[in-house]
């Protein structure tokens, strides 16, 4: 049954949310509850209403969870799946599962996701991410507001994802990064964003949609027309805002010095709050 998302995912401004991980920028260390504390409160203070999380590791929900209950931030959280498997009987998934269902701080909580692009990267079938979903609202039946799957629009777009997913969540939750679309400019990274967005409001009826990954990278190869670099990424950040900044979850607090460059040199330079201060 679809459950009350008590009220719609969207921002009272121009930028809703922003992905957090408590991981220390320059090598991947985790950050003490100190620095988490400081960096929500720095969030707050920039007007985000929201920070999305993508696991329960560096002790995200003690630190992040109670950094975001003390400055008043609400918060998405999310069920990593990894190449290692994608069923609760996972070690993994299952230590992060239990991490929630044990915490239940579901007050704070505005959006559970289930999997991050695990479709798009093969780590799951449409049919094995549902019975996870499924298992994962018996573990945490405490909570009752919304969940969702994050990938990207064209995965959501094959009908097996669609039969499979929709009638297991309440929200139509993508990863919409213009910068891997080789027409997109900066200038026209809105427009693009808010074209994928009324997209995805016709998959799955009647679901609210959310933008869960948003940015542009200020350093690494041109992708076509999408060229990364400071300025770039401080027009293509503006151009969001202006569009569909208020269901948007931009990407990311900080670069990730500690990734792979990846294929297009940029996967370490995606951090966006200087955009936002």
């Amino acid at each position: 049954k679809k459950v009350s998302t008590g009220g719609s995912l969207r921002g009272g401004n121009d930028h809703y949310g922003i992905t957090y991980t408590p991981y220390e920028s320059s090598n991947g260390d985790c950050k003490s509850a100190d620095k988490v504390d400081k960096d929500i409160a720095e969030l707050k203070e920039a007007g985000f209403q929201i920070i999305r999380s993508y696991s329960t590791d560096c002790d995200t929900l003690k630190s992040v969870g109670g950094a975001c209950k003390k400055h008043g931030i609400d918060m998405m959280i999310g069920v990593f799946v990894k190449a290692s498997g994608c069923s609760y009987e996972t070690p993994e998934i299952k230590e992060q599962v239990d991490a929630i269902a044990e915490w239940a701080q579901w007050d704070q909580v505005k959006l559970f996701v289930v999997g991050n692009e695990a479709i798009m990267n093969g780590f799951c079938s449409a049919a094995e991410l549902r019975e996870l979903i499924t298992v994962v609202k018996s573990k945490c039946s405490g909570y009752t507001g919304p969940y969702t799957i994050a990938e990207t629009l064209n995965i959501w777009e094959q009908p097996e994802t669609k039969s499979a997913i929709c009638d297991v969540v309440d929200v139509t939750g993508a990863n919409i990064h213009p910068y891997f679309n080789a027409e997109v400019t900066p200038s026209d990274a809105g427009t693009f964003v808010s074209g994928q967005l009324d997209l995805l409001g016709k998959i799955c009826e009647g679901n609210d949609v959310i933008n869960l990954e948003c940015g542009w990278p200020s350093e690494g190869n041109c992708n076509g027309s999408a060229c990364p670099g400071k300025s770039e990424q401080a027009e293509a950040i503006k151009s969001i805002r202006e569009s569909c900044g208020d269901k948007t979850v931009f990407f990311s607090y900080e670069d990730d010095k500690w990734k792979e460059p990846g294929s297009c040199n940029c996967e370490q330079s995606w951090g966006c709050k200087s955009a936002f201060y």
